[in-house]
């Protein structure tokens, strides 16, 4: 049903475009984080549970599922371009073409924090979603010229950093 709203309004949008001449743009958005995120999202999730110490670590699923989270900063890039570029109101995504397992995140996140647990458990009956994701960027770089520019090492950096700034660390 989320997917197919989103195609939905990509539809309207390119009807509006032919029966109106609204110049518009559409993004397509992959796994975005960073600062201002909440916890119900994968990364800041992890780095709340790494700065509070949890310990055993809770991981949902087997954390096996990849994704290419894509930094905030590198998304907005997109959108400003494709606002610039596109007035067709055909869509463009803007994420990542590699991506990273939970675990593999994790393990980013612990090195970063400068801790890790003695026990990682994966909780298996929690919602994992789809199983790999990833963005075909060749439109991105055809059309905007745009490719993301922060790595998975420097993004979840600042996120931690401004996690660490600005959320009370005990009501986590």
């Amino acid at each position: 049903e989320y997917g197919w709203a989103k195609l939905m309004a990509e539809t309207t949008l390119r009807a509006y475009h032919r029966e109106y001449g609204v110049k518009a743009s559409s993004v397509r958005i992959f796994t975005a984080y960073g600062e201002r995120e909440n916890e119900t999202h994968a990364i800041i999730a992890l780095i709340a549970k790494a700065l509070v110490r949890m310990d055993p670590f809770e991981i949902w699923g087997t954390g096996d599922q990849d994704r290419n989270f894509t930094y905030v900063g590198d998304i907005i890039d997109a959108m400003v371009l494709a606002a610039e570029k596109i007035d067709d109101a055909s869509p463009v995504n803007a994420g990542r073409g590699d991506r990273i397992t939970l675990n593999q995140a994790a393990e980013i996140v612990f090195r970063l924090v400068g801790w890790r647990p003695q026990k990682v458990s994966h909780d298996l009956s929690k919602p994992v979603g789809v199983v790999s994701r990833a963005a075909d960027l060749t439109k991105a770089g055809n059309v905007l010229g745009w490719a993301p520019k922060i790595s998975y090492e420097e993004g979840f950096k600042r996120t931690v950093e401004w996690y660490r700034t600005h959320k009370d660390l005990e009501a986590v």
